[in-house]
Order: structure tokens, then C-alpha cells, then sequence
């Protein structure tokens, strides 16, 4: 959740949790959401205080299944990443396609064998039928 508070006061404060307790008190006043239908609020600048390390960070975010975040917080991060393209590593996706390939003919030769047919594989994982 966005800091309710953001005045130089608030963004020194050592209680952290303090914005959380606002905001659950909002949630409940507002919205009739009990604490038992969430598990916990976390205000921007807790996160950023309290989850340092990628590693802390991974740890939250295996902990808990869904996370509900207000599109004030991630909002500019999302739009930069949404007019970033991916690019495309030609010589990755080329090493992808011949896997995908190799693997295909293995299972072609595979049912080949099956079926009773003689089959000969050629040493670049090529099928031969006989």
C-alpha cells in the first residue's frame, strides 16, 4: 500500500508498522474488511525497510500465494517495463529450434521401433527409415 503519510516526520519514523495499522483501520472503517480476511499490510517504505536483499524479498514472496498491490506503488515501474521490447538472442533461439528438432526425431525413431520397423540413427540424431 502507498505510505499514508508523506512528510519528512513519517518517512524518519522507526515504527513502520504504524502505517500498516492506518491502513488496516482504513480498510475496515472503509470497506468492511476484517484482519481475517487478509493476512498482511505492508506500506511501500516497510517493504523497502524491512526486505533489503533479493534474498528477503524471494522469502516474502514464496510465503504467501496472492498479493494484492495498489497501482500507485507499481504503476511507473510497470509503464517502464511495458516500452521495454525483449530481445532476442538469434544464436539462443537457433540452439532451441535444433534441441527441439533432435528431440523430435528421437521420439519419431522411438515409435518407429515400436511399430516393428528397422530404423537406423545417423550420428547427428538423424532418423533413417531401412
Amino acid at each position: 500500500m502507498p505510505d499514508l503519510d508523506q512528510s519528512a516526520t513519517a518517512r524518519k519514523d522507526p515504527d513502520v508498522d504504524k502505517q500498516a495499522r492506518q491502513w488496516a483501520e482504513k480498510i475496515e472503517r472503509d470497506h468492511g474488511l476484517l484482519s481475517q480476511h487478509y493476512s498482511k499490510i505492508l506500506t511501500k517504505r516497510q517493504l523497502e525497510r524491512e526486505y533489503h536483499t533479493f534474498t528477503q524479498r524471494r522469502a516474502l514472496a514464496s510465503a504467501y500465494e496472492l498479493f494484492l498491490v495498489d497501482v500507485r506503488v507499481v504503476n511507473d515501474e510497470w509503464e517502464e517495463r511495458d516500452t521495454l521490447k525483449p530481445t532476442i538472442d538469434p544464436a539462443k533461439l537457433k540452439r532451441k529450434h535444433a534441441i527441439k528438432k533432435k528431440r523430435q526425431q528421437k521420439l519419431l525413431a522411438q515409435r518407429r521401433i515400436k511399430s516393428g520397423e528397422r530404423v537406423a540413427l545417423k550420428p547427428g540424431g538423424q532418423v533413417k527409415s531401412e
